[in-house]
């Protein structure tokens, strides 16, 4: 480290750096920080534990189990908007009737947005009913 300032430095990011650095996950000056082993490890995992835009290709069940891995709403919907915008929201209502009430309620979070009008459909037909796909 250079003189008195070291990590936090002058650079607008000298306050994140410093922080880093007391976990072990960079070295350095501010200026030019070296990412450490640890860091590079923590970063890993984190992009690992992020989730990510689920595939547009993989089936609406799939892409209702995949991303019911998040316990928040808004990540779920921000992982299935590819998804969304390539299909019906209609595939989702139908691939939900076999699923858990979990997994349907994740289902319902997801046609909401895409559709306000589909969810009266969802909870009527699929949810309470029980009807296979509903009525077209």
């Amino acid at each position: 480290m250079r003189n008195g300032a070291g990590l936090a430095g002058g650079s607008r990011l000298g306050g994140m750096v410093a922080l880093l650095a007391g976990f072990g996950a960079v070295s350095g000056d501010a200026d030019r920080p070296v990412i450490t082993p640890l860091g590079r490890w923590a970063a890993r995992r984190l992009e690992e534990a992020l989730p990510g835009a689920a595939d547009p290709e993989i089936s609406a069940a799939e892409l209702i189990a995949e991303v019911a891995e998040s316990d928040d709403a808004a990540q779920r919907l921000e992982a299935a908007s590819e998804w969304l915008e390539q299909h019906q929201p209609r595939e989702i209502l139908e691939a939900a009737e076999s699923m858990s009430p979990l997994l349907r309620t994740v289902a319902a979070d997801l046609v909401c947005p895409a559709d306000p009008r589909a969810i009266a459909q969802l909870v009527t037909e699929v949810l309470i009913l029980g009807l296979p796909g509903g009525r077209s």
